[in-house]
């Protein structure tokens, strides 16, 4: 779900800001038109196992910006100044994409249009059968999302481990929200207010099965049982 990036641009170039884009499961989505990962500063994608394409692991740093981007490969190269010795100019990183990945990447690619569409048809899916028990996240003005998980926040006497539990009797994986990050020991020092969104979201929040594995039989399958389990109806 690609945010306000017009909004986040206009604050960036007010306090000289570089504006650094997590894309890293928006691969696809667009804002005003523009591909999310091409707007800011530098954009970071992920080929995760589980993102919309994979190399198995890795991703890419996307930019305008040549000499930044030099910079960046030469880092990601252990900083290591070309010619027949080890030499490091600065503490660099072992961060090179193998060339099996890259080759795994570019088979992926012919094939994200159909991981696209599948992602918006599984949400259309569980919207049309959900809908009147749940609430969907919608889009912003001007984005348009590509669905990688459909999140929905389940009614607030809901109990998400429980609704996890009786899904998974029908063979039903689901995914919680991600832990908040004032909530993370290691970020504790730098909270200056709970982050109360952040924490609703995560406590009524649930991730729908989107993997493009399924079928559209298998969402019609998970939509139905997850009403069942909430409201008791006859499945449809």
């Amino acid at each position: 779900m690609p945010c306000d990036m017009k909004r986040l641009k206009e604050i960036a170039n007010a306090y000289s800001l570089y504006l650094i884009e997590d894309a890293t499961e928006a691969l696809g989505a667009r804002f005003g038109g523009s591909f999310v990962g091409t707007i800011g500063d530098l954009g970071c994608l992920s080929f995760n196992g589980n993102k919309m394409m994979t190399t198995g692991l890795g991703g890419m740093v996307l930019g305008n910006d040549e000499k930044r981007l030099d910079h960046i490969h030469h880092l990601a190269n252990q900083a290591k100044v070309n010619g027949p010795e080890y030499i490091h100019d600065e503490i660099g990183f072992n961060y090179r994409m193998t060339n099996i990945g890259a080759a795994i990447g570019l088979a992926q690619l012919k094939r994200l249009e159909t991981f696209l569409n599948k992602k918006i048809a599984f949400r259309s899916i569980y919207k049309e059968i959900l809908e009147d028990v749940l609430t969907f996240q919608e889009p912003n003005n001007g984005s348009s999302p590509v669905w990688w998980l459909t999140t929905v926040k389940l009614p607030v006497c809901s109990k998400v481990h429980t609704i996890q539990e009786q899904m998974m009797v029908h063979g039903i994986p689901t995914r919680r929200i991600f832990f908040p990050l004032d909530r993370q020991k290691y970020l504790q020092k730098f909270v200056r207010k709970p982050c109360k969104v952040a924490h609703e979201i995560y406590e009524q929040g649930i991730c729908l099965p989107s993997s493009t594995v399924n079928s559209e039989d298998d969402a019609h399958f998970a939509a139905n049982i997850l009403k069942k389990i909430l409201v008791g109806k006859r499945m449809v």
